[in-house]
């Protein structure tokens, strides 16, 4: 959420949980400055920041989806999922199954 907040100089962010038989998901979605699917895949790779975001001099470490990523895959055994258009916004749905199982 800090990250649709802190790319959306105007508009909107929307945040959406939904509960399903078989998983849970929340959705972020935003009316920010969107991203370029070619850098989609930078993501989730550490320390990487991406081009939009430099040149709109935004502080950051290029950790927090990557952890994100991380925390939901090998935790939670789910998955972060990302849609975006350039000028539009972008929308993050993290999903988790509901079999997870406690480990204490």
């Amino acid at each position: 959420m800090s990250n649709a907040v802190k790319y959306t100089e105007q508009g909107s962010v929307q945040v959406t949980v939904t509960d399903t038989a078989t998983d849970a998901q929340i959705s972020v979605r935003d009316t920010g400055i969107g991203i370029e699917e070619e850098q989609l895949e930078r993501l989730f790779i550490p320390f990487e920041r991406l081009d939009s975001v430099l040149r709109i001099n935004t502080p950051g470490t290029g950790l927090g989806l990557y952890l994100t990523q991380k925390i939901a895959k090998d935790l939670l055994k789910g998955n972060v999922g990302v849609e975006s258009k350039p000028g539009i916004g972008s929308c993050f749905t993290l999903t988790i199954g509901k079999q997870l199982k406690a480990n204490y």
